[in-house]
């Protein structure tokens, strides 16, 4: 049936004013879900990533930013910072009161600018739970910003909390202990005694009672550690949840567990790696060890080697080596996972072997696109962030400058050992509604000014110059008769020559 010019008119501006939509990945907590697999999907990424927006002393932090509402939500130097998604293109370094007149907002949580946990989102309730440097759980309202309750008395917190339910979140302290808290009312299991401490992130397999696999390290020694396999229950409103243990006995490993457990929902197993370079893969319904890798294991000093998570897509597992034989010498390692065997290495500056770029500062993130390619991106402390193919290990190109093509983005220049998390590219990385997200540091311990801390943020949707995003792909830039064709492709993208958002049909 042929439309009269009103309603196509019609159709038009409802199309051009609304809300713009994504192929957003939902990383809304720490590993982007809480499988903690740390893999955007449906992202497009095709480098080089286009730079969108940067802005200096925001404050030191190595904490992972997160999506939800239309906003990133980001802890850096004791605020919490609420940045709009749809931010226009911004040219040049900005100041921190510059970043705040475009529409960006944030509230004070702490104190104590150390701050290694990571906030939350909750889209079901709509609410933020964050660990503050002032070993604080804080519930917050990402509408007003406030905060809604503060839960203290808790050790040292690296590890997000873990949501698990309305009002349910479950998370660990340096002492080993395991918080399960229910709006007010909260459940403590000591996992073990001094120096025994949680710095993980959960995994959690989901379901009406969900289990949550919990890892145990030991600070400042190499000692065996624990893999925890917990059902949680909740027990309604006003109540503390119960408990219960899923295995006889945790898994033991050859050295403690610094770093996050990774859940595979397809072959029902975990995925870790001890801090001394053990690989591991357990079954989730007993606990008992599928494989263990230990090809770049080293027992020979006190100083972590796996200090960040491990990332996980297809059948491919990336382990990032904080340093391999001597400080500065970083490296991340791709293992299949189904038989453990390593498929691939690259140093932190990018080669096989024999060169480095200081170590390896945060977790690898990876962006699948639409076509099932899937790249890597991964900070180092020298402050370079590179791409490499999953399947390979081949380096990418990354970026231009002065119109030529690079495999590394050079956001700071980094001191290149770090003897404590945070020099560096040293932030978690965000991919999620088309945005690459991080930060980086200047230093190895933050400043109460907050000097030594940016926050980055590059497009990854990129088109060529004569093309358009079609909801798919890029496709070539369509003519004027194209456009009145077919008047329902609207699509929102960068525009790097004009710096502004601008409309797939403009006309």
């Amino acid at each position: 049936m042929k439309q009269s010019p009103f309603w196509i008119l019609i159709l038009v501006i409802l199309m051009i004013f609304s809300p713009m939509t994504t192929s957003a990945s939902s990383w809304s907590t720490f590993g982007k879900d809480q499988y903690r697999t740390r893999e955007a999907v449906n992202q497009f990424v095709k480098p080089e990533i286009v730079p969108k927006w940067d802005v200096k002393n925001i404050g030191w932090s190595i904490s992972q930013p997160v999506v939800g509402n239309g906003h990133i939500y980001h802890q850096a130097g004791g605020y919490l910072y609420k940045i709009p998604l749809d931010m226009p293109f911004q040219k040049g370094l900005m100041t921190t009161n510059k970043f705040l007149n475009q529409g960006v907002e944030r509230t004070k949580i702490s104190n104590d600018y150390h701050a290694a946990s990571h906030p939350v989102y909750d889209d079901q309730t709509n609410s933020i739970y964050v660990g503050t440097g002032e070993n604080r759980i804080r519930k917050i309202d990402p509408d007003t910003l406030k905060t809604e309750r503060t839960r203290t008395k808790v050790g040292r917190l690296v590890s997000a909390p873990t949501i698990l339910g309305d009002d349910l979140i479950a998370y660990g302290d340096g002492h080993a202990r395991l918080f399960m808290q229910k709006g007010a009312k909260r459940r403590i299991v000591n996992l073990g005694s001094s120096p025994m401490e949680v710095t993980g992130t959960f995994a959690v397999k989901d379901g009406k009672n969900p289990i949550i696999y919990v890892p145990v390290n030991y600070k400042g020694i190499n000692h065996e550690g624990f893999v925890f396999a917990i059902k949680v229950n909740d027990k309604g409103s006003g109540k503390a949840p119960s408990y219960e243990l899923v295995w006889s006995k945790p898994f033991k490993t050859k050295n403690g567990v610094s770093t996050s457990v990774v859940y595979d929902d397809k072959k029902k197993r975990i995925y870790f790696a001890d801090k001394s370079g053990n690989i591991y893969a357990v079954n989730a319904k007993n606990g008992k060890q599928v494989w263990r890798n230990t090809t770049y294991s080293s027992y020979s000093s006190h100083i972590t080697l796996v200090n960040n998570s491990p990332a996980l897509s297809g059948n491919t597992l990336v382990v990032p080596f904080r340093y391999m034989n001597g400080r500065n010498k970083g490296m991340i390692v791709a293992f299949n996972k189904n038989t453990g065997k390593a498929k691939w290495k690259r140093t932190s500056a990018g080669k096989k072997s024999g060169s480095y770029k200081g170590e390896i500062a945060n977790a690898p993130a990876i962006s699948k696109d639409g076509n099932g390619r899937s790249t890597i991106y991964v900070g180092n402390t020298e402050g370079q962030l590179r791409a490499y193919d999953l399947n390979n290990g081949k380096p990418k190109y990354i970026t231009e400058k002065n119109g030529k093509k690079r495999k590394v983005l050079n956001a700071l220049k980094g001191t290149g050992a770090s003897y404590y998390q945070g020099a560096g590219l040293a932030t978690e990385l965000l991919i999620s509604d088309e945005h690459l997200v991080f930060g980086a540091n200047s230093s190895e311990t933050p400043n109460a000014s907050g000097t030594n801390g940016r926050l980055y943020a590059y497009s990854t949707l990129w088109c060529n110059e004569d093309e358009k995003w079609d909801g798919e792909s890029c496709v070539k830039e369509w003519t004027e008769t194209d456009v009145h064709k077919d008047k329902t492709k609207v699509k929102l993208i960068p525009n790097r020559d004009n710096n502004y958002w601008g409309s797939g049909s403009s006309w």
